[in-house]
């Protein structure tokens, strides 16, 4: 994949320099010299093109913006908002269609017939080898989920979403932003909402029950089913293969959803020392790390072990780290992540569920408030990049370097 991207980005700069430029494109002297002078309108010409370029940063800006027009398209034909983010990881090593697939590929590519159950290290190279197999079962995967789904269950009408690439998260991954037009009727759950906005307690009742209702969402785990043994993984099992729902529930909260905190989610806080009104140093301390997700801090530096979420005793309405509201259900476990059952165990892998909670009519929506909630979450499906000036600048140094 990378390599297709390469040869196409190299043909498409011979067309950029020969058409978008001009026949004559200036030499790197020259640039410089145009550049000194105070003429940018090179680098903003290969900025503008830029957006053509898969995973750059011009292309993310590019779709955040297209994405912002997404949703006030939406809103503007009274649908409201999204409704839900969601994300939909891979569990490339457990899907069992997806290892009968990749052991016929091995067959008919290689003429070897391997048992992935049994030669895993011939599992780890046919998933690396076939990358490209296991990203389109991946996107048959989510068609169908949102086909049966998110259409026939959750309500999704509308949706957007991204594919991204990430080590720590498997092969790929989906964030997507949902509208459940039905979320944002006369009688739905945000009118609700809004006839109680000076009700907080009553808001998360009448947010909880619907959740708890349309997506089957909770944030307790049943402590009197048994697990089974330490190396069953329900994620090989099909939804139809499983003899109870209840402990196929359990176990999948258990293997999917029990959060441990690593060095993927535990950073160092950072301490800003002002020395004078117009210098601020950012000092990265050698303290104890902090876990993004919000369990907390580890109790030496090194060890891991945050204490976790705190224990609920009612649904509420409260705020993320980065202050936008959210919906936190009666929580019974400090490590249980909050999860839609319904989701879990029709995608078996780990999967989020967050509900955007608006408090405005949404017959009449404050374009503001939207605004703040879905900031967050479209600069996270976008994955922030550097702004347009940020980039220019950067392009700016590089070349008179």
């Amino acid at each position: 994949m990378n390599y297709i991207y390469r040869r196409r980005n190299e043909s498409q700069s011979r067309w950029f320099i020969k058409d978008f430029v001009g026949t004559a494109p200036p030499t790197l002297s020259e640039l410089k010299e145009i550049i000194q002078s105070g003429n940018t309108s090179f680098i903003e010409k290969l900025l503008y093109y830029g957006k053509c370029v898969p995973g750059s940063a011009s292309y993310w800006r590019s779709k955040k913006a297209e994405l912002y027009s997404w949703i006030n398209h939406h809103i503007e034909q009274r649908r409201g908002g999204p409704t839900l983010f969601l994300t939909l990881s891979c569990a490339e090593y457990f899907w069992p269609d997806l290892k009968r697939l990749l052991q016929d590929f091995v067959l008919q590519c290689e003429g070897k017939k391997i048992d992935f159950d049994v030669d895993h290290n011939a599992f780890n190279i046919a998933l690396n080898d076939f990358a490209v197999v296991v990203q389109e079962f991946f996107h048959l995967r989510v068609n169908a989920f949102l086909e049966h789904i998110g259409l026939k269950l959750f309500g999704i009408r509308h949706y957007w979403g991204r594919f991204e690439f990430a080590k720590s998260r498997g092969q790929i991954h989906l964030h997507l932003l949902g509208i459940v037009e039905e979320a944002s009727d006369v009688n739905g759950i945000y009118r609700q909402i809004h006839q109680f906005k000076n009700d907080k307690e009553e808001q998360a009742k009448l947010l909880a029950a619907w959740a708890r209702k349309k997506f089957n969402m909770t944030a307790e785990i049943n402590n009197d089913v048994k697990t089974n043994e330490a190396d069953y993984s329900p994620c090989k099992i099909r939804l139809f293969e499983t003899k109870s729902l209840q402990q196929d529930q359990f176990e999948l909260c258990m293997f999917c959803h029990m959060h441990q905190c690593s060095d993927y989610c535990l950073v160092k806080k950072k301490k800003k020392k002002t020395d004078s009104p117009t210098a601020v140093q950012e000092i990265e301390t050698p303290k104890r790390r902090n876990c993004r997700m919000g369990c907390g801090m580890e109790s030496k530096p090194g060890n891991c072990d945050t204490p976790g979420w705190p224990l609920i005793e009612k649904d509420i309405i409260g705020k993320d780290p980065r202050g936008f509201k959210k919906l936190c259900l009666k929580r019974n476990h400090p490590r249980f992540n909050q999860t839609s059952l319904y989701c879990l165990q029709s995608w078996r892998a780990n999967c989020d569920v967050s509900i955007l909670v608006y408090e405005s009519d949404p017959m009449n929506p404050n374009l503001a408030e939207i605004a703040n909630v879905t900031n967050y979450v479209i600069t996270y499906a976008c994955k922030g990049n550097a702004t347009y000036e940020i980039e220019k600048k950067q392009v700016q140094d590089f070349t008179l370097r």
